[in-house]
């Protein structure tokens, strides 16, 4: 562990069973010496011949506790921000609130956001400012903040938040789903990963229109990660349909992230039950309204093979898809399926949907 002054303390454990007796087999603890070796145990404290000793002394107000937020080692900052969150000092918000500015370094703004945040005093507004941060890691940050931060404030003018979600009022909670449309529709394409893959995540949780609305761009996106596909899958219960008709409606070329992405976007749509399914007949619309173009593709295929996984009976009751609809999807899976052109990750796709066509079997 790093320790106050620089240096590097390491535990050197010397003891001859570190595990609990209850936990050990019937009867071995029993054969055991527990105690062995429990005056042997050594504390190392490692650093350079020629480093300065740095000495420490705990800061006695917010601005000097604020100023350590700054600090180059990590234990005076988590230190110095535990003391600001717990209250120690009256006028802490006010002492991190400059640590904000765009000029203040990444290290102390970061320290700040969660510092505020654990003080139930950070607003909408600080974490729109962080999202247009020159800093990655404060980018990703504030779509972190919006998903997860619970003392967070709509805006500077709101009387100070609880500490718990259940006692957020409902037009505080409305507040929150839009500023989370807000931010994921700002950051789902940002040019780092980890900020997509935070803004991904932030989406999922609100229903607000931007939200859906940057789920479909960061599934057209070029850079679509393994990652990132199924980020967007875990939000998007009730609009995987608006999803795989946004990627249907680009020029994208297929990749195994983007069909595995489309396969499980119908496996969601297929719901949690049979009475919890209301993307399944919007995703059976659109795919008959693609047959009916002459535009099947492996867009089409990895969608129904997704959803027939989950949900047969979607397909079962409704006999005008599988009279006129189906059997174009699976012409078109028989002809990838076969093709030594088409990618593996696709004739694969294109096997399992024939499979679930097959324990449909009489139906059809």
């Amino acid at each position: 562990s790093t320790a106050p002054d620089g240096s590097l303390w390491i535990c050197d454990m010397c003891r001859g069973s570190v595990e609990h007796p209850d936990y050990m087999p019937p009867g071995l603890a029993e054969t055991l010496d527990l105690r062995r070796g429990d005056n042997a145990g050594r504390i190392w404290r490692i650093r350079k011949k020629d480093s300065l000793v740095r000495p420490w002394s705990a800061p006695i107000n917010a601005t000097m506790a604020a100023a350590l937020l700054n600090d180059p080692n990590g234990w005076r900052r988590d230190t110095a921000q535990r003391l600001l969150v717990e209250h120690r000092f009256p006028d802490a918000a006010e002492a991190v609130i400059p640590l904000l500015e765009p000029d203040a370094s990444a290290l102390a703004t970061l320290h700040a956001l969660w510092t505020l945040e654990g003080l139930g005093e950070l607003t909408g507004d600080q974490i729109r400012l962080a999202a247009s941060s020159k800093h990655t890691i404060i980018r990703e940050t504030s779509a972190r903040l919006v998903s997860e931060a619970v003392g967070l404030r709509a805006s500077s003018k709101t009387s100070h938040n609880p500490r718990t979600m259940a006692e957020v009022s409902v037009d505080e909670q409305a507040a929150r789903e839009t500023l989370r449309g807000i931010i994921a529709l700002e950051l789902c394409r940002d040019s780092d990963a980890m900020v997509r893959f935070a803004a991904v995540l932030a989406a999922g949780g609100s229903h607000d229109a931007r939200a859906t609305l940057a789920l479909s761009n960061a599934a057209t996106d070029p850079s679509l990660d393994l990652w990132i596909s199924r980020a967007i899958a875990s939000g998007a219960l009730a609009r995987a349909s608006l999803i795989v008709t946004s990627i249907a409606k680009e020029s994208i070329d297929e990749t195994p992230e983007r069909l595995f992405l489309i396969e499980t976007l119908g496996a969601t749509a297929a719901g949690r039950s049979e009475t919890d399914c209301p993307d399944t007949l919007p995703l059976l619309d659109f795919l008959a309204y693609r047959a009916q173009e002459k535009s099947i593709s492996w867009i089409d295929i990895a969608a129904l093979s997704g959803l027939l996984t989950r949900r047969l009976s979607a397909v079962q009751q409704s006999p005008s898809f599988i009279s006129v609809t189906l059997p174009h999807i699976v012409a078109a899976a028989e002809n990838i399926s076969r093709s030594s052109k088409s990618s593996l990750s696709s004739r694969c796709c294109a096997v399992r949907l024939l499979g679930s066509v097959l324990r449909m079997g009489e139906i059809i």
